[in-house]
C-alpha cells in the first residue's frame, strides 16, 4: 500500500511540472513560447544527475561561460 502511494504521489509531481518541461511547452504554446535555451535543451534531450537540460542549454547559450 505505501509502495502504491509513494508511486502515485510521483505520478501527480510529474503531472504538475510538465508545462515546466520545454517540449511539452513547445507542443502547448508554440515555438514562440520558447526560450533559446529551452529550444536547446530540447535538442540535448536530457541532462545529468545534477544538472537539467535546460540548466545546461543556458550554458551552451551563454558565450561567457565556460563548459
Amino acid at each position: 500500500m505505501a509502495l502504491f502511494l509513494k508511486y502515485t504521489f510521483y505520478l501527480v509531481k510529474i503531472k504538475q511540472k510538465t508545462e515546466d518541461r520545454p517540449r511539452e511547452k513547445l507542443l502547448l504554446k508554440g515555438t514562440s513560447a520558447l526560450t533559446e535555451a529551452e529550444l536547446i535543451a530540447i535538442l540535448i534531450g536530457s541532462g545529468t544527475a545534477k544538472t537539467s537540460a535546460v540548466e545546461l542549454a543556458k550554458k551552451f547559450a551563454n558565450p561567457e561561460t565556460t563548459l
